[in-house]
């Protein structure tokens, strides 16, 4: 079936086959390279960002925590703002992590991020209220008792003694007088230290102060109850006195027993102890979900970077398969092409080589002829019609055959366009590969922010536990966090390093595909370069047919001439000489084109092995030739036989 196709057909049908490889090649290419750009950009735009927000959602409890303590134990108005600061901060992330989850492949993540919500919720509440009690006076219940009940009870009690102490300062000094002194100074003096041992134990906790107030109170129970027992001795205005120091002081003394249970208990400080029941187990809440979706993100992150790397090592060998079927399919088709075209062509060229041989001869016949045209007149005329008849049918098939090669030459054109297409598409197919690597190394420099985030996070951690070394017995709560978050800060530090390496390999690897595609577009620039071979040998072809025609149009031209002088009579048997002259030089010429025709199919040494051109060894014979053109007859088909090769041509 091939066989029977025309040159043009079979030209177009190769270069169709290798544009088809080529667009298959493209085409599968691309839709690898897209398949690993999306795993690289779930990376890249997802599963980063979401660990970084992360980061920065635990950075922002941690110092919303911080901030709160100082503000707890130092009360200085900074740190209200700082803690401000941090919900702002937590409230972006969260809303950046809330619009990343809408792109989640776990749905257990989407439920934890909306527990968290309640939990970021509940946490602010809670600060809320802890800043709100803190450094006021209800923050300490037992130090506002003292400062709002037992205090002004105490100022009674001291000025109503006071009074009386100078009032008997005035009275004559009688022994009985001198020991009632004694007795209301050993009440103010066991009053104001049992004040004194209540303050130092609210203020510090500590037992001994509280023992103290216990001595120094029954001394004051029983000095008042001796002066209770004096009170005969006591003048009217002193009698006024101790009646409101004793009605003061029934009233003082059931304070302190209360002062001591409060502060003995949990809850002697509000704002500490909501930090530690509500606040802090609400923060571990958030933290316990953030751990678990970051280790999820880490799982997810390391699939996906997993499956980059699995797509550019079958990308990889994909190029390396679409490579040899390139090449098997470019020599199979090169091969085939050349021999059904060179085929066809070396048979024309040996026709037109037996074809010129044979013009040569006739020449020399038509020489030796006219020597005897007064003879044979007539019957050379009637050769002459014949010869003139088959030179034109020459010419028409010569004419043919150039318009045939110029076809060749427009297809081969057109074939050259369509290889510059496909290594126009090998370029674009290596630019999206830079594109891949460009992403990976964005990527590397947001797991570098996110290892200097771990460094800074671990800082604060650092930071943090040096602040609850400080507050000792108080702050081993926070100290545990801080060394909590301090191992979460260095587990995010050495994952985002793992990344940071899976990363970099899939970026050698893409660099290698990358290199590989070029080799590719080497091999179709090779092929766009024989193409323009090819095209300039079909551009000879097409100018030597041209000339061929024009060679065989000259020689149809020189035989008309010869009929009609040897029409005329043999007295023009010397022109007829002449132009059997001219005629062989044409025959010469077109000999020499059929050498070239003949020495661009086959190779120039090839054509040199075969003698030269057949027609020149018919030259010495050619009086052998004129004996058997007369045995024969003098008819043209016996002069220039046509073979059934040159007649299709």
């Amino acid at each position: 079936m091939f066989k029977n196709m025309s040159l043009k057909v079979k030209i177009s049908a190769g270069f169709a086959a290798m544009s088809l490889v080529l667009a298959a090649i493209v085409g599968i290419s691309t839709v690898q390279i897209k398949k690993t750009q999306v795993t690289t950009d779930r990376v890249a735009t997802l599963r980063a960002p979401t660990a970084r927000t992360g980061v920065l959602l635990l950075n922002g409890v941690n110092h919303s925590l911080a901030a709160l303590r100082g503000w707890i134990l130092l009360g200085k108005e900074k740190f209200k703002i700082e803690r401000a600061k941090s919900w702002q901060n937590i409230d972006e992330a969260f809303d950046a992590m809330r619009g990343f989850s809408k792109n989640w492949t776990n749905p257990e993540n989407v439920k934890r991020l909306n527990e968290m919500r309640t939990n970021f919720d509940k946490l602010r509440g809670y600060q809320d209220e802890i800043e709100a009690i803190a450094n006021t006076p209800k923050n300490l219940p037992a130090n506002y008792i003292l400062f709002h009940d037992a205090a002004p009870k105490a100022a009674i009690l001291s000025k109503e003694i006071t009074n009386m102490i100078d009032l008997e300062a005035k009275q004559a000094a009688t022994p009985e007088r001198k020991a009632l002194l004694g007795m209301m100074a050993d009440v103010r003096g066991t009053l104001g230290l049992s004040l004194g041992a209540i303050r130092a134990y609210l203020l510090s906790g500590d037992n001994k102060f509280k023992e103290n107030f216990d001595k120094l109170w029954a001394k004051n129970e029983k000095r008042f109850g001796d002066l209770t027992g004096n009170q005969t001795l006591l003048t009217p205005a002193q009698k006024q006195s101790f009646a409101t120091f004793a009605s003061a002081r029934d009233e003082f003394k059931a304070l302190p027993p209360k002062m001591f249970e409060i502060r003995s208990g949990h809850e002697w400080n509000l704002a500490h102890k909501w930090l530690r029941t509500k606040a802090a187990p609400t923060a571990f809440k958030i933290k316990q979900t953030l751990a678990q979706m970051a280790r999820n993100q880490k799982l997810l992150m390391d699939k996906d970077v997993k499956l980059s790397h699995e797509l550019n090592k079958n990308l990889l060998w994909m190029e390396y398969m679409l490579l040899a079927v390139g090449i098997v399919v470019s020599i199979l088709l090169t091969i085939f092409l050349s021999k059904s075209i060179a085929d066809p062509v070396n048979r024309i060229a040996e026709s037109l080589r037996e074809g010129s041989g044979q013009v040569n001869s006739a020449s020399g016949q038509i020489s030796t002829s006219s020597q005897s045209l007064a003879e044979g007149a007539t019957e050379q005329a009637a050769s002459l019609e014949e010869t003139s008849s088959s030179l034109e049918q020459i010419t028409g098939q010569t004419k043919q055959n150039a318009a045939n090669a110029n076809n060749a030459k427009s297809l081969m054109s057109s074939s050259r366009d369509m290889v510059g297409s496909g290594v126009s598409s090998m370029k674009e197919m290596v630019e999206a590969m830079n594109s891949i690597r460009v992403s990976s190394g964005e990527i590397s420099k947001i797991i570098k922010v996110i290892e200097e985030i771990a460094f800074q996070t671990n800082l604060l951690a650092l930071n943090a536990a040096v602040e609850a070394a400080r507050a000792g017995e108080h702050g081993k709560g926070f100290a545990v966090v801080a060394e909590e978050v301090r191992n979460l800060a260095q587990r995010s530090a050495a994952a985002s390093k793992d990344t940071a390496s899976l990363i970099e390999n899939a970026v050698n690897k893409t660099d290698s595909g990358g290199k590989i595609v070029k080799k590719v577009a080497d091999a179709l620039e090779t092929i766009s370069e024989s193409t323009n071979k090819v095209n300039t040998l079909v551009t000879e072809i097409a100018s030597a047919s041209d000339q061929q025609a024009q060679g065989v149009e000259q020689v149809s031209q020189a035989v008309s001439q010869m009929d009609q002088v040897t029409q005329q009579n043999a007295a023009n048997a010397e022109e007829s000489a002449s132009a059997s002259e001219e005629l062989s030089a044409q025959a010469m010429t077109m000999d020499t084109i059929v050498n070239e025709l003949f020495d661009l199919v086959n190779g120039t040494n090839l054509a040199k092995g075969n003698g030269g051109f057949a027609g020149t060894k018919a030259l010495p014979g050619s009086t052998a030739v004129a004996s058997a053109s007369s045995a024969a007859g003098s008819s043209g088909g016996a002069m220039i036989p046509m073979d059934d090769d040159f007649k299709d041509f």
